[in-house]
């Protein structure tokens, strides 16, 4: 009985000890660290940048790598006339150059030594093609009127008609039947042609006009007199021979 007394009493006083069990005491909370959570927290925000700038890093330099597609250009394609091409001799031959118009397509052969080329049509004026115009070395206008005091002139222009023949173009002509004169007729590339003299406001000039698939031709020689003319003239029968209509 003794023995069961001490053992009850040890009992008692082991559970006295305990202060969890020990009424009306409250139990302490666990403290938390701050400070450790915070660095947890830091640590992630960085990890998190740093893995972020480097895959940004990654992609722009993959971008950049890519090729970069070259720009497309669309050709504007003008309208017939709208630009003066220059002239660009193709054949040079014995002091003489190959003419080809760039849009009515005729070719003549002239003097290398002759200047000149393409006229620009002027504003304002219908014109079915551009003219083709060339000087001698010496040639020389007068100041004012224009008049030929030196040297020569070639002139063409083809412009679309409607007439039948090159006979009716002439008869049709308000001016050309009255100031003409030593008309006759010749061919110019296998085509019937007419040509004749005429003196008219200050103008000394030889015109040979002829047609083909609708494009009526004029190639006027200009002069200052009779003897400009004996001196050139075998340059002008020369350039006629050479002429090729398209």
């Amino acid at each position: 009985m003794e023995n069961k007394a001490i053992v009850d009493d040890q009992k008692v006083q082991q559970i006295g000890q305990n202060p969890v069990n020990q009424p009306g005491q409250i139990p302490e909370k666990p403290k938390v660290n701050y400070l450790l959570i915070g660095l947890i927290i830091l640590s992630c925000f960085v990890i998190f940048g740093i893995g972020g700038y480097y895959l940004g890093t990654q992609k722009t330099t993959q971008n950049s790598k890519l090729p970069v597609p070259s720009p497309t250009f669309t050709e504007v394609v003008s309208p017939t006339n709208s630009i003066v091409p220059t002239t660009q001799p193709s054949v040079v031959t014995n002091g003489w150059i190959k003419f080809t118009h760039p849009v009515a397509g005729y070719s003549l052969d002239y003097p290398a030594n002759w200047k000149g080329g393409i006229q620009e049509i002027p504003e304002g004026i219908k014109q079915d093609y551009q003219d083709f115009n060339i000087e001698s070395p010496d040639h020389k206008i007068s100041e004012g009127y224009p008049v030929l005091e030196q040297g020569a002139e070639l002139f063409v222009r083809a412009e679309k008609t409607t007439k039948n023949s090159i006979d009716d173009i002439f008869n049709s002509d308000p001016l050309a039947p009255d100031i003409a004169f030593n008309k006759t007729f010749t061919t110019v590339d296998g085509q019937r042609a007419i040509q004749y003299d005429y003196s008219y406001e200050g103008h000394v000039a030889t015109m040979t006009i002829f047609t083909k698939n609708g494009i009526y031709y004029t190639v006027k020689f200009r002069y200052v007199d009779k003897n400009g003319k004996q001196v050139l003239w075998n340059d002008y029968v020369k350039l006629l021979t050479s002429f090729k209509i398209k």
